[in-house]
């Protein structure tokens, strides 16, 4: 779905986005028209295509996304008389025998969250060898499609609608709900204007941040995109809230600025810059951005988790910018780092990090660190898909 990024300057409210969000992120796929076959029996493809799930209740209307064992559909519920996006795996053709137990636990998380910017799941089960999430259909793009299609945000624009994504993850920590693979792709808009209300997606692996380590928690010690990952996450340790919060940061400087912090050749070479290198500053690349603004982008991308603003505070930060970007802003930059830095920390976590790309080169476990540009079959097949975005790229 990304092709390449044209410069067109940031992008303003004043120009409403065009086009088909589902055609957009899922090009090779939103055209299709071809009769569905039922469920159970191999489509045209042999891919296993179903026309309906529970018992005619969710008709399959068109297949947006798909990967190799997941497809993302838009759908019509015919007791509601609705129109819905429905995310599948098909458990027949998964190697991994976690599959079902992980797609449960993102309905399950993602259940029990209820806020305007988060996407709102109606129903989940299994049909047959189909394991499907039913939840509230996007029309909008991701916000990766924006900045790769039409440039980075004017952060003027910017700032009201982050602060709205910022308000969603306080709502999922204050429950105790860590996304884990917060990213411009997991954040999708509900319509085509800029200005509509933007929704967290994808809670695939989410956990509840007070859980003690699990069998299947405890084995996903890299997953997401490494251009989005806290330096703990690729580190292979123990995440909390704050962990989101930096990959905020990530998220921030990706859409202001058109390119995440840490561009590189590979995921290992970027989650080590999360690990070690100093993030770029934001008005390297935005020279009219406010300070304040600047200073709560580096503050979310310290090093230091316990140094993060929280996402209530960033809410506050945002909305003081938004109110007036000229006023001293509430967070401060956070400190280098001094000749007091723990280098054993740190040498530790270079370890855990080759550990983790040693693991995903050999195939084991659950490990995996997807690029920045993931494929959006990749994103649709695993840890990655973004429900109502039609399997958009990490």
């Amino acid at each position: 779905m990304c092709g390449q990024m044209r410069n067109n300057g940031p992008v303003s409210t004043d120009e409403p986005l065009s086009g088909n969000p589902s055609s957009r992120t899922g090009q090779n796929d939103a055209r299709t028209t071809r009769p569905m076959p039922v469920a159970g029996e191999a489509g045209a493809d042999g891919d296993g295509s179903i026309a309906s799930l529970s018992n005619g209740r969710y008709q399959l209307v068109e297949r947006i996304g798909a990967g190799s064992i997941g497809q993302v559909w838009r759908a019509q519920d015919t007791t509601l008389q609705r129109e819905v996006a429905i995310k599948t795996i098909n458990l027949a053709t998964s190697a991994d025998p976690s599959t079902e137990a992980r797609f449960r636990r993102e309905a399950i998380a993602t259940a029990g969250l209820n806020h305007p910017s988060i996407v709102q799941i109606y129903d989940s089960g299994v049909d047959g060898h189909s394991a499907y999430i039913v939840m509230e259909f996007l029309h909008g793009p991701n916000l990766q499609s924006i900045v790769t299609e039409r440039g980075p945000i004017d952060w003027r624009a910017a700032v009201p609608l982050l602060a709205q994504v910022a308000a969603g993850l306080g709502s999922a920590h204050r429950l105790g709900v860590v996304h884990r693979d917060v990213k411009p792709a997991n954040v999708v808009l509900s319509s085509e204007e800029l200005t509509s209300t933007p929704k967290l997606v994808d809670f695939g692996i989410a956990r509840l941040a007070d859980q003690q380590a699990t069998a299947l928690t405890s084995t996903m010690t890299a997953i997401g995109s490494a251009a989005y990952m806290s330096p703990e996450q690729a580190a292979g340790e123990r995440v909390g809230p704050n962990s989101d919060m930096y990959s905020f940061g990530c998220l921030m400087m990706t859409v202001l600025t058109g390119q995440p912090p840490f561009p590189g050749e590979s995921p290992v070479a970027v989650a080590r810059a999360q690990v070690y290198d100093t993030p770029p500053l934001l008005r390297s690349r935005v020279p009219d951005a406010p300070v304040s603004l600047e200073n709560l982008v580096a503050a979310l991308m310290d090093k230091s988790p316990e140094a993060r603003p929280s996402a209530t505070e960033t809410v506050a930060a945002l909305n003081a910018i938004h109110g007036d970007p000229d006023a001293p802003g509430l967070i401060e930059p956070p400190r280098p780092a001094g000749p007091g830095t723990d280098m054993a920390t740190v040498a530790m976590s270079a370890a855990a990090l080759g550990a983790a790309a040693t693991q995903t080169a050999d195939g084991q476990g659950l490990t995996r660190i997807l690029p920045a540009d993931a494929s959006a079959a990749e994103a649709a097949s695993g840890p990655g898909a973004t429900g109502t975005t039609a399997g958009a790229g990490a």
